[in-house]
């Protein structure tokens, strides 16, 4: 046998060696590849999201908050917006003082209370003035430059507005809740539930009157420079400091995700009242159990 044909072997194995190498430096650049990938995938999301920030103003409510905070104080504009914001609050007022939250609701329909159970983040989520607060003081930043437009759009007006507005949300929200949880039936659910959304739309309703010219010129003229007037959105270290271990534009999640829990504890203290005599003897006292069932 010949040297050549006793190499030919070797140089197979070598060969396949090659071969193995070779996928074995294809996997290892494949894995790193993919973790490569997904590192600057999450680094170029941020500087996205970074540069977004920066440049984004998002624009005033289109409600009659807005006009309060832009019209001059003793204005006829900012006296008709703050009427219309006293009417929609004692609606809710009444409302809420009509609501027997302090009854036992006694009802063994397992569907009615699933129902309200997964109905709690729907109504919280459709609260859209306690929505806009929390965006707000989560991500909102004053412009001074909103002091060209109207001279009286002040910093303490600003907020005066959104703390009317956060008042409005949360009242809207107790209504709706509160009467949802005395409900003892599930079509009474969904026909309650129905009913309260036009509170929401009370002062919008106006506020589209006003842009259409129903209140006069002078009016619909602040109602158009509300829709000039845009806000800066909080961004980087100078706006968005940490409070506590959370920046402060995360406060709107967390804001949320704690109403949303403390609906969720009152639901579960009252569907153990309905089901517990001792319970609701211990939430309600002896005098107060009324049977609602029928």
């Amino acid at each position: 046998m010949s040297t050549d044909e006793k190499e030919l072997p070797t140089k197979e194995v070598d060969a396949g060696a090659d071969e193995e190498a070779v996928e074995d430096t294809s996997a290892k650049d494949e894995t790193k590849d993919k973790s490569d990938w997904s590192v600057d995938r999450r680094g170029s999301i941020k500087e996205t999201m970074s540069t977004k920030k920066q440049e984004q103003r998002f624009d005033l409510t289109e409600d009659v908050y807005a006009l309060i905070f832009v019209c001059p104080v003793w204005s006829k504009c900012f006296f008709v917006a703050m009427l219309i914001v006293a009417l929609k609050l004692t609606v809710y007022g009444i409302l809420a003082s009509g609501i027997a939250i302090g009854t036992r609701v006694t009802t063994d329909r397992i569907p009615t209370t699933i129902v309200k159970c997964f109905l709690i983040p729907v109504i919280v989520a459709m609260q859209e003035d306690l929505m806009g607060s929390y965006f707000f003081f989560a991500n909102g930043i004053y412009c001074p430059s909103m002091l060209k437009k109207s001279r009286d759009a002040t910093q303490k007006k600003l907020y005066f507005s959104y703390v009317l507005r956060t008042i409005d949300g949360f009242l809207g929200l107790y209504v709706n809740y509160a009467t949802m949880l005395i409900t003892a039936d599930t079509l009474g659910v969904f026909l309650n539930f129905a009913a309260l959304q036009f509170l929401y739309s009370i002062d919008d309703v106006f506020y589209d009157l006003i842009e259409k010219g129903f209140f006069g010129d002078t009016m619909e003229y602040w109602a158009a420079l509300c829709h000039e007037m845009t806000l800066a959105r909080r961004h980087g270290g100078d706006h968005n400091h940490k409070f506590f271990c959370f920046r402060i534009s995360h406060l709107d999640t967390i804001f949320t995700f704690m109403t949303g829990g403390l609906c969720y504890l009152g639901w579960i203290l009252v569907t153990v009242g309905e089901y517990s005599d001792t319970a609701a003897e211990a939430l309600y006292g002896a005098t107060a159990t009324t049977d609602t069932s029928e």
